[in-house]
């Protein structure tokens, strides 16, 4: 395109020449393209920040999952040392038990009955107890393995949502100055160009 003179016009940060027709097509078209090419980087941007924004909301997931494998894990743990407490205490107050009685058999049938009586008296006690203590240490062992759930589920909520946070207010936030930039750099060109257009009439 022949050039009328070697006037320059600033649109934008960027000087063009003034042609007959008016601004250099062909260093317009240059600009504006500059213009799309910073745009599609912002928008790269914009997808990275939402893929981090699913790896926090996956994060909360497994999160959770780990809690209930945990509490699962506890609650069996506390099951089965309930369960092999009481076992013992009836295998100990089983033997006592056969003992007592062996030793009542060789006396009198009087002292034996009397005997019988009081080592049944024990054994049911000392089943009673070990019951009742097999029963709080199952509740301890719960009580404490849901504690321990509970802190690790809320300490990797807190975490997680520390980290969808950010990834949200970074995206929002480079959405806003991306799509706040291109109109504003898009209304000046605009205005420029219509300006220099007139002034050329």
């Amino acid at each position: 395109m022949q050039l009328t003179s070697d006037k320059l016009k600033e649109i934008g940060g960027r000087r063009f020449r003034i042609v007959k027709n008016g601004l250099d097509e062909v260093e317009v078209s240059s600009f504006i393209a500059s213009l799309i090419q910073q745009n599609n980087e912002l928008a790269n941007k914009a997808e990275h920040l939402s893929a981090l924004t699913k790896l926090a909301e996956s994060m909360v997931v497994e999160a959770e999952n780990q809690a209930k494998s945990v509490k699962t894990q506890a609650e069996e743990e506390a099951k089965a040392e309930a369960s092999g407490i009481v076992a013992a205490a009836e295998e100990q107050a089983k033997s006592e038990a056969d003992k007592f009685i062996a030793e009542s058999k060789q006396r009198a049938e009087q002292v034996a009955q009397s005997k019988m009586e009081s080592v049944q008296r024990q054994a049911e006690q000392i089943i009673r107890d070990a019951e009742a203590k097999a029963e709080n240490v199952k509740r301890t062992a719960e009580e404490e393995a849901s504690k321990l759930v509970a802190e690790a589920t809320e300490k990797a909520k807190k975490e997680a949502l520390i980290i969808a946070q950010q990834a949200n207010q970074l995206l929002m936030r480079s959405r806003k100055m991306a799509e706040r930039e291109v109109a504003e750099k898009f209304k000046k060109v605009c205005e420029e160009l219509i300006s220099s257009a007139n002034e050329s009439k």
